[in-house]
């Protein structure tokens, strides 16, 4: 690709001292960017995402040697990915190029983890939850950006029928390799694209559609989605439930679960949205509580969050409330799954091994996987499985 312009280098040193101010996400400020320039072209937006998404990518290595100077860190990018010289560095405007190019030679003492762009909770946990082989390869894969996929909206599409329509417009897409439902596409859809606005396919994860799939989940069952946020799961299981079956939706943050029903709408999708928390009264087949977490899983699509120190313990402390607040509306007999999109074992496995403490009415319940068979735990990883990193287990209310 070729060069930036000091223009664009410009912005986007000033851009990234917006993204570590951590207020807003990354992708939004770079959207209010190219809004509020219509005149920027293709190439000026993909060199801004470059630069601004190259520093988010290999944040740890680049701030182990450079400090958290914006100016150097675009620096290092353009060279890194650019090939840019020290002259050209200069021209483009970075200060002290030929230091800036000194200090980014790697250097022998510096931890594995560093150079993996791996932060040191991640680094410590890989330890206790992968084999070694696959550290080096659990940490690259999180280091890229997430595929582009799409969930099938079995309401208003058939997956073959959306894959006819794209390769008849010569847009480059597969099925997904676990979810029956996905499409995994070679680059982005406009947001006017005729199937968005159709509702036939919505922008999901692979992952994220699994931890649908892989729910003890019957047809006819009434479900709560207790931790809903913009509502995702719970159009997945609304598409996979027949007449008999309902969904309801509910959320601690208000203002996530209003997107819901115009999704719905948009979607041909029933589902009951109710305060949060639901009437105690209330009891459900099953409940999913897609619980809010560090998102370290997250990190091929969220990577600025590389720049976060989550509070774990006070994560934790909310992640066993939620759980225990979502059980009271499991009907006996019916199911429960905790899931996160974190691959910390404190925020999956303890979090897991405490309620299940304390709740002896609740059993182990096997979840689908992807691969086949079932298992009561299940963790995605991006290297295994090409979806960002997820956890779930399950139980089963015996009365």
């Amino acid at each position: 690709m070729k060069a930036p312009h000091p223009t664009q280098v410009r912005q986007a040193i000033a851009l990234l001292g917006t993204v570590m101010a951590r207020e807003t996400p990354a992708d939004a400020i770079l959207a209010a960017h190219f809004r509020a320039h219509k005149q920027m072209g293709g190439r000026d937006r993909a060199h801004l995402s470059a630069l601004i998404y190259g520093v988010l990518r290999d944040w740890r290595r680049l701030t182990a040697r450079l400090g958290q100077n914006p100016n150097a860190l675009i620096g290092a990018v353009l060279h890194d990915h650019f090939e840019c010289d020290a002259a050209t560095l200069e021209h483009l405007g970075i200060d002290d190029s030929a230091a800036l190019l000194t200090k980014l030679v790697e250097t022998a003492a510096e931890p594995w983890s560093i150079r993996a762009n791996l932060p040191e909770v991640m680094a410590t946990d890989f330890a206790r939850t992968l084999p070694e082989a696959e550290w080096r390869a659990a940490a690259a894969a999180l280091n890229q950006p997430g595929t582009v996929d799409f969930r099938v909206n079995r309401l208003l599409a058939t997956r073959d029928a959306v894959l006819a329509d794209l390769a008849a417009r010569s847009i480059d897409a597969a099925p997904t390799p676990w979810s029956p439902d996905g499409v995994r596409l070679s680059r982005r859809l406009p947001n006017g694209d005729p199937l968005l606005r159709s509702g036939a396919i919505t922008p999901q994860d692979e992952g994220s559609q699994w931890l649908v799939h892989c729910l003890p989940l019957q047809a006819h069952e009434s479900v709560l989605d207790y931790c809903a946020g913009a509502g995702g799961k719970a159009l997945a299981m609304a598409a996979l439930l027949d007449e008999g079956g309902s969904v309801a939706a509910t959320d601690f943050d208000a203002a996530r679960l209003k997107r819901l029903m115009p999704r719905a709408e948009h979607a041909g999708a029933m589902i009951q949205v109710l305060p949060f928390p639901p009437e105690r009264e209330r009891r459900f087949d099953g409940v999913l509580v897609d619980a809010p977490c560090s998102g370290t899983g997250s990190l091929r699509r969220a990577p600025e969050r590389r720049l976060d120190t989550p509070d774990l313990a006070a994560l934790v402390e909310l992640q066993g409330q939620v759980l225990a607040g979502a059980a009271r509306f499991v009907a006996p007999g019916g199911w429960l799954v905790y899931a996160t999109c974190s691959v910390l074992m404190a925020e999956n496995e303890a979090v897991v091994a405490a309620f299940a403490d304390v709740h002896p009415d609740f059993s182990p319940c096997p979840l689908k996987l992807p691969e086949g068979g079932d298992a009561v735990q299940l963790r995605l990883w991006p290297h295994r499985h090409q979806t960002d990193g997820f956890f779930a287990a399950g139980w089963r209310r015996q009365n």
